[in-house]
């Protein structure tokens, strides 16, 4: 098998980080007299490498924040010297996530609320968890449209079994519960603190 044949072999078992890095790879092994066992171990490594920045890409695209720039190394606490720091590192461990806790956040607008709430998703998902991030008065008219359409069960379903909700302006859901149905409050608050974590900002 010549290296085309081999690309192409790698592509139809689709791992494409071996693909990325195999001509370098072979280029490295020949230089330093690598042991084949060496070569293979790197390629894996290549391989497992690339998919889980694949991984973790896809979950950033799917959480669907507000602002994909919103990360902690960009937040300034001292915009907001009442923030507690060690408060929101600790929260972007992940640990309360792994034990289903949920987590609310009180303020005035402004006074980054959102911005830390992202931040702190996007760490959260670096920690292997998936992420749904959501904007209340969004929610419920997704939940709406999905019970018009006969769907609210999937809809639900993708909800509830997400290992974090987070769920920002929350003080617009009052409003919007009243002109839609209050019961799609109280069925997503029943349902879903049982099967993760909920973030949520007011």
């Amino acid at each position: 098998m010549n290296l085309i044949e081999l690309n192409r072999a790698l592509h139809e078992l689709r791992m494409g980080g071996m693909v990325a890095t195999l001509e370098t790879r072979l280029l490295q092994a020949q230089a330093d007299a690598m042991a084949p066992i060496d070569l293979i171990s790197t390629l894996v490594s290549d391989e497992l490498a690339c998919r889980s920045q694949r991984l973790l890409a896809r979950r950033h695209k799917q959480a669907q924040f507000r602002d994909a720039n919103k990360q902690l190394d960009n937040f300034d606490f001292q915009f907001n010297p009442k923030m507690n720091r060690s408060l929101v590192f600790d929260l972007a461990t992940a640990g309360w996530v792994g034990r289903r806790e949920d987590a609310l956040f009180l303020g005035p607008p402004g006074s980054g609320k959102s911005h830390c709430a992202q931040a702190i998703g996007h760490a959260v998902i670096q920690q292997n968890y998936r992420v749904l991030y959501r904007e209340a008065h969004a929610l419920l008219e997704e939940l709406a449209d999905a019970t018009l359409d006969g769907k609210r069960k999937e809809h639900m379903e993708l909800l509830t079994t997400v290992p974090l909700l987070v769920i920002d302006d929350l003080e617009h859901i009052s409003y919007y519960c009243r002109a839609e149905n209050g019961s799609l409050n109280q069925a997503l608050a029943s349902s879903a603190v049982s099967s993760g974590s909920i973030w949520a900002m007011a």
